[in-house]
């Protein structure tokens, strides 16, 4: 009796997420025919992605709130890709997110909210055309793309170590669908590497070891002083399960040596086309020091884990 209660459980999930992803489809139906006609072909990521691929086949087992939509990384003009989705969105009666310009919600059977990204800030400009270039296109889905598995698991990978310092069992079982569905741990080691995220992959590979019979590969060890320190920080954040709310700080320490001031002053000294756009309803005055001391804010609490350590 049991059983046949857990089995009619699973089944009422399952038939939950079919409705719901319907619901979501059919609102997108227009963004979608739209896209086609201007020969966008956005890439998804993450949750309705997944869900679509590896879950395929079980997708009560992978909810997900939001739907993430990279613009296309073929061409240099990712922000032009950008404004041009979210024209089409805003056509069809979507409206922007306050104080988050590049999030995007609906209300029709259920709430949808979309999340556009114009790039992922860990690959090099140079391989975005390659990455674009190995996605593959979801035929329920069309014009939409996914990432190859091998690019989808760094990027998974990444979201949970570096975004919030922690694997919730969804990600868990995202990366470890990932590692069956055909992807090759050679290439991930390969592409880490030249991402210069081999960190947050070694962590990945270490918690997956530790759940599941994975023969892991080996990464190089960090040789520099503050690599050392950075993983090791890392690790000790994801050992406590936290969400310190400092993944943007987290990024920026596996930036580049050369570009982390830029980005840096980028962050705390905006343009005030960003101000305008990312804090809309606050003034003018209020958005310029709003920046900032949310960054320092992040930044201490980051310290006070550091000095507990």
């Amino acid at each position: 009796m049991r059983l046949e209660v857990a089995e009619l459980d699973a089944q009422t999930r399952r038939w939950q997420m079919i409705a719901q992803r319907a619901a979501r489809d059919a609102l997108l139906e227009p963004v979608r025919r739209e896209l086609t006609q201007r020969n966008l072909a956005p890439i998804l990521i993450k949750g309705d992605a997944l869900s679509r691929t590896i879950y395929r086949e079980d997708p009560e087992r992978r909810p997900h709130v939001d739907v993430d939509w990279l613009a296309p990384q073929d061409s240099p003009a990712h922000d032009q890709a950008l404004a041009t989705i979210s024209d089409v969105l805003v056509g069809h009666g979507w409206q922007p997110v306050p104080d988050s310009p590049k999030n995007w919600v609906r209300r029709g059977a259920i709430e949808v909210r979309v999340d556009l990204h114009s790039q992922l800030w860990f690959i090099p400009e140079a391989e975005r055309l390659a990455f674009d270039d190995r996605c593959t296109p979801l035929a329920d889905v069309a014009p939409f793309r996914a990432p190859d598995p091998n690019d989808h698991f760094i990027i998974v990978a990444l979201h949970a170590v570096l975004g919030h310092a922690q694997f919730r069992p969804t990600w868990t079982e995202d990366l470890r669908r990932l590692l069956d569905a055909g992807t090759d741990l050679d290439t991930i080691v390969e592409r880490s590497r030249r991402w210069g995220v081999q960190s947050p992959i070694r962590l990945a590979f270490e918690h997956l070891a530790s759940l599941h019979d994975v023969n892991t590969p080996t990464l190089d060890e960090p040789r520099h002083w503050f690599e050392r320190f950075r993983e090791e920080f890392v690790r000790d954040l994801l050992a406590r399960a936290e969400t310190p709310d400092v993944g943007h700080i987290l990024r920026w320490l596996h930036l580049p040596r050369r570009a982390r001031l830029a980005a840096l002053t980028r962050h705390l000294i905006p343009e005030p086309s960003f101000l305008e756009s990312r804090y809309v309803s606050h003034s003018a005055k209020r958005a310029r020091w709003l920046r900032p001391i949310r960054t320092v804010a992040a930044g201490l609490r980051l310290g006070g884990r550091l000095a507990s350590r």
